[in-house]
C-alpha cells in the first residue's frame, strides 16, 4: 500500500520506521507546510514525492492512504479532504478534536468507500492480545486501574515562559488529548462506556490541562484513569477481578503481563523490544484489504473522544474546534 505522511515531526518518523519493516508498506509521498522539511524527510526516506499543498498531495493517484500526524485541532480537515479524493485514512490519535468531528468522518469515509481508523497503538501491541486471552482467568472484573503520568519535555520550556504546542488549547493540545486517550482506550475495550464520569483536572495558565484524573462508573466495576504531562510515574496497569489480577507493566510501553491468583504470580508474556508501530501499520493495510482483522474500530474512537469531552468539560477545558461543531 502507497501512503503519504502529514507532518514531519518525531512520530512521523517513528510509523516510516515501522512501516518499512513490512513487506506491504510503501512511503509514495511526504507532506509538510514548509517544502523544504518536506522535501528532506522525502530524501531520507525515498519517498518520490513532496508536497506543501495539501490539495495536490490529495489528488495525487499514486497515494492510497494518508498518515495524519499534525497537531490535533488539523486532523478533522486534512482527513476530510483525503476521505473526499478516496484516501484511506490513519490518523495519530486523538482521531478527532471532539466526538462530533469524529462522527463526520466516519460518515464521510461510508460514503466515499473508504477506511479510517484511529493510530492507538497500545491496543494493537501483543501484550494486548494475551490481556485479551486471560481475562476469562480472573473471573467476574470488578476494578481497572490505568495510569499515564509521563513529565514532557515541553514542560520545561513552559516552566521558563515558552508555551509549545503540546501546552496550546487552540491546537487542541494538553494531557487528555495526548496521553489520556491511551487510558481511556483499554478502559472502553474491557468495559464499555460509563454509565457516568467524575473528573478533576489541573488546569495550566494556557487553559488545557496538565494532568487530570476520572472515576469512570459502571453498574458492576469502576475503571480509575490518570494522566499527567507535568509529573513521571511508572506505575503499572491492574485489572482486577474477583478471582485474580492481570498486571502490566505500563500502558504505552507494555513489556511485561502477569497473571496473579491467590498470591502466586505468573509471567504470560514478555518481550523486552523497543515498541513498534508497526503492528498497528499491518493491521490497518489488512483492513483497508478487506481482511478479518483485530482493530479498534472507529466507533470505539467516537467512545473514547465522546469520554474525553464530558471529562474536559467537567475540568474546564474547551477548545476552539468545540465552537466549530
Amino acid at each position: 500500500m502507497n501512503f503519504a505522511t502529514v507532518g514531519t515531526n518525531w512520530i512521523t518518523e517513528s510509523f516510516i520506521q515501522a512501516g518499512s519493516s513490512l513487506e506491504d508498506f510503501q512511503l509514495q509521498a511526504v507532506y509538510s507546510r514548509n517544502i523544504e522539511r518536506a522535501q528532506t524527510l522525502a530524501d531520507q526516506y525515498n519517498a518520490p514525492a513532496a508536497y506543501d499543498n495539501l490539495e495536490q498531495l490529495c489528488r495525487d493517484t499514486n497515494v492510497e492512504a494518508l498518515y495524519i500526524a499534525s497537531p490535533t485541532r488539523h486532523h478533522f480537515s486534512i482527513a476530510m479532504a483525503g476521505i473526499q479524493h478516496g484516501k484511506h485514512i490513519i490518523c495519530e490519535k486523538p482521531m478527532c478534536s471532539n466526538a462530533e468531528e469524529a462522527k463526520r468522518l466516519l460518515a464521510a469515509a461510508s460514503e466515499y468507500g473508504v477506511t479510517i481508523m484511529e493510530a492507538i497503538k497500545n491496543m494493537y501491541f501483543p501484550a494486548w492480545e494475551t490481556v485479551s486471552n486471560h481475562l476469562d482467568e480472573i473471573g467476574k472484573l470488578r476494578r481497572a486501574s490505568i495510569s499515564y503520568c509521563q513529565y514532557s519535555s515541553r514542560y520545561d520550556a513552559y516552566r521558563k515562559g515558552t508555551v509549545l504546542n503540546a501546552f496550546k488549547p487552540e491546537l487542541s493540545n494538553g494531557a487528555s488529548m495526548d496521553i489520556g486517550i491511551y487510558c481511556l482506550h483499554p478502559a472502553i475495550e474491557l468495559l464499555g462506556m460509563p454509565h457516568t464520569v467524575q473528573a478533576h483536572g489541573y488546569l495550566l495558565e494556557t487553559g488545557t490541562d496538565g494532568q487530570a484524573a476520572a472515576l469512570l462508573g459502571y453498574p458492576e466495576a469502576q475503571a480509575v484513569v490518570s494522566y499527567s504531562k507535568i509529573s513521571a510515574s511508572n506505575q503499572p496497569v491492574e485489572l482486577q477481578g474477583e478471582d485474580g489480577t492481570l498486571t502490566i507493566d505500563h500502558i504505552n510501553h507494555m513489556h511485561r503481563v502477569t497473571l496473579t491468583k491467590k498470591e502466586e504470580t505468573t509471567v504470560l508474556w514478555e518481550n523486552n523490544q523497543e515498541d513498534s508501530m508497526a503492528h498497528e501499520i499491518k493491521a490497518f493495510i489488512q483492513l483497508c484489504a478487506g481482511e478479518d482483522v483485530r482493530h479498534i474500530p472507529i466507533e470505539r474512537s467516537i467512545q473514547a473522544l465522546q469520554v474525553l469531552d464530558e471529562i474536559r468539560a467537567q475540568i474546564g477545558v474547551r477548545f476552539p474546534a468545540d465552537a466549530e461543531e
